[in-house]
């Protein structure tokens, strides 16, 4: 509690917008400790709060009858959601009309069409950090209603998530993301402890996925 507050009043100097508040692991906590939880450490944050659902890796939901108390804190703005439950969402999505003014985002890309199409205000996606322009244009082709334009866009999105298919462990996501970045030139792939970087044949496979799809962004490099 006390250094998540304290990495808050950190961002916000360093110039945050908003926060993003999942729910604690290791030791489930109960809905009712969960809600009291949030609630207590809303007061201490500088910031506006997203909540973020993704119990396949704390191992806590967020429930919706828990969602629908603390949507009554001001300083909570919405929620994206990484459980890859479509039920789950459309049930979370109900909560606007409690707070019309809240952000409902979905987590995996290969559901973004779906989650639009649903109700639902867009998407967090890591692919977002490799091909930018094509999660705005599949955004802004369903805002059109362009329906051929945005089946397109989810194809090539479905192009992306490939690289996430590379490794056998959860962090594979996180791996595959940071050698795609390097690929391109963005930043390195150094990974934090105890993860390790894809090595050659990993990286090469990624490469190579790219090269296939997306050309234009690595071309012949290596």
């Amino acid at each position: 509690f006390v250094e998540s507050v304290a990495v808050a009043r950190a961002a916000e100097a360093s110039g945050a917008d908003a926060l993003v508040l999942a729910t604690p692991y290791y030791f489930p906590a109960g809905q009712t400790e969960l809600t009291g939880y949030v609630q207590r450490i809303c007061d201490e944050l500088p910031l506006p709060v997203m909540l973020y659902n993704m119990p396949s890796l704390t191992k806590v939901w967020f429930e919706p009858e828990t969602l629908a108390k603390l949507s009554t804190i001001d300083r909570i703005i919405g929620i994206k959601d990484s459980s890859g439950d479509l039920d789950y969402f459309t049930r979370i999505l109900q909560l606007k009309r409690l707070r019309p003014d809240w952000s409902i985002m979905i987590g995996p890309e290969a559901m973004l069409g779906e989650a639009l199409d649903l109700g639902g205000d867009g998407g967090v996606a890591g692919g977002g950090n490799v091909l930018p322009q094509l999660f705005v244009d599949r955004y802004n082709a369903f805002r059109a209603g362009d329906q051929a334009e945005a089946a397109r866009l989810q194809r090539r999105i479905l192009d992306l998530q490939q690289i996430y298919e590379i490794g056998k462990y959860a962090s594979r996501h996180i791996k595959a993301t940071k050698c795609a970045l390097s690929l391109v030139g963005i930043c390195d792939d150094c990974m934090a402890e105890p993860f390790d970087r894809f090595r050659a044949p990993e990286r090469q496979r990624v490469a190579d996925i790219l090269r296939a799809s997306f050309p234009e962004l690595i071309g012949d490099n290596p």
